[in-house]
C-alpha cells in the first residue's frame, strides 16, 4: 500500500512451503523496490516477525530506527500505531 510519495508498506509476502527457498520471496521483493512508482518514495517498509528478521535483512531491508527523516526535512520519531473501533 502506498501513496506514490511518502510511505508504502508491503504487507503478507507469503511464499506456498513447497517454493521457499527458490528464491521467490525475492523475486517479488525485488519487484516492489524496483518498481517505477516507488522510487522516489522515501519510507519503504514492512512488519514482521521476529525470526524473519534475518532473511528480510539478507534482501536489503534494515530494522527501523524510531527516528527518521521526513520529506520536508529534518528528523521526526514515528510511533507505530493501530486502530481500534471504540463501541
Amino acid at each position: 500500500m502506498t501513496d506514490y510519495t511518502y510511505y508504502a508498506n508491503v504487507f503478507d509476502v507469503i511464499v506456498a512451503a513447497d517454493r521457499r527457498g527458490q528464491g521467490v520471496g525475492e523475486i517479488l521483493l525485488e519487484a516492489v523496490v524496483d518498481h517505477p512508482g516507488l522510487q522516489d518514495v522515501v519510507g519503504l517498509s514492512l512488519l514482521c516477525r521476529r525470526g524473519l528478521i534475518p532473511y528480510y535483512e539478507t534482501v536489503g531491508f534494515e530494522r527501523f530506527d524510531p527516528e527518521t527523516e521526513i520529506p520536508e526535512g529534518g528528523t521526526e520519531e514515528m510511533v507505530r500505531m493501530t486502530y481500534t473501533q471504540s463501541e
